[in-house]
């Protein structure tokens, strides 16, 4: 088979979209099997995640599966929505702005429509999602660290992970603050994140056993009540230059713990996001979907 794929990226954090309407022999692959290979970047490629994007009918828009680069699905991915709303409107004939982006996941679907930008040429600026209320409720984030108040907010590290972090002389306060925001969120504030920090712990982090399902794994550093910056691991990902649901996920915790406002600019590796948590309790996040190229994979029959 030879068959059509499209590549994005928001903040350089990159996917391959594949397109199930305009290219069905999709839905005859192996995708979870297939996703590896699709974002190896020497033998492949080359991606952070793998978009699979479908008509919705009930939501007039479109719906969407993500996998991982390991294979493994995700529940959410904030970047991953810009670009495939732009891809929906600019490819597969959706009209509607907000665009109705339906994620799947398992058994579970989410709704985030996402606002487009509309530039005076024609074509995307920015986009905007409707990334919902963020969960605190550490059952279903899910993690086994014992919440303060129901929420996993500035709890003491259990010995195990307070001795990775130690050892690791990342200058980082020994307390965790998690949350999902349809995946799971693990952030521990600090100074100077970077690349080399995540890297050395964010492994170790997304498999402890205190979260069941494993987890997403940020660095932050506060630089103002309306700005911070953030390096992240991704689950079933690795390291990554940009983390939309990330992003997200910090602000919030660093507004619920008293270490920033509500309206954050995040800094990360590829590139500077806007989070707005509003009074309504939904987080807003702002940012590039950018089109990189299209072509064609050939597969065995």
């Amino acid at each position: 088979m030879n068959l059509a794929f499209h590549k994005y990226h928001g903040c350089a954090n990159d996917f391959v979209l594949l397109d199930l309407v305009a290219e069905p022999g999709w839905a005859r692959v192996d995708l979870p099997t297939l996703a590896t290979r699709l974002c190896d970047r020497r033998r492949g490629i080359g991606a952070d995640q793998v978009l699979i994007l479908d008509r919705s009918e009930s939501a007039g828009g479109v719906s969407m599966r993500i996998l991982n680069a390991d294979g493994s699905g995700a529940g959410m991915c904030g970047n991953g929505l810009r670009c495939a709303a732009r891809h929906a409107r600019e490819r597969m004939g959706v009209a509607i702005n907000p665009v109705p982006v339906e994620v799947r996941f398992g058994d579970a679907v989410r709704l985030c429509p996402v606002s487009l930008d509309i530039a005076p040429d024609g074509n995307v600026a920015a986009a905007t999602v409707d990334m919902g209320p963020p969960v605190f409720d550490a059952a279903r984030i899910p993690t086994l660290l014992e919440p303060r108040g129901g929420r996993v907010l500035n709890v003491p590290l259990p010995p195990d992970l307070a001795s990775l972090v130690v050892a690791s002389g990342a200058m980082l306060e020994p307390l965790a603050c998690c949350v999902s925001m349809g995946n799971p969120h693990l952030v521990l504030f600090g100074r100077k994140p970077s690349t080399h920090m995540a890297a050395s712990l964010g492994a170790a982090l997304e498999v402890a056993a205190w979260f069941p399902d494993r987890v997403n794994v940020h660095f932050c550093e506060v630089l103002a009540s309306d700005r911070l910056s953030m390096v992240s691991w991704e689950r079933g990902t690795g390291l990554t230059p940009a983390c939309g649901s990330g992003a997200c996920a910090t602000v919030v915790l660093a507004a619920a713990s008293g270490r920033t406002g509500r309206d954050v600019r995040v800094e990360m590796p590829g590139g500077e996001v806007r989070v707005r948590w509003d009074a309504s309790e939904r987080a807003f996040l702002t940012g590039p979907a950018e089109r990189a190229f299209e072509g064609r994979l050939e597969l065995p029959a």
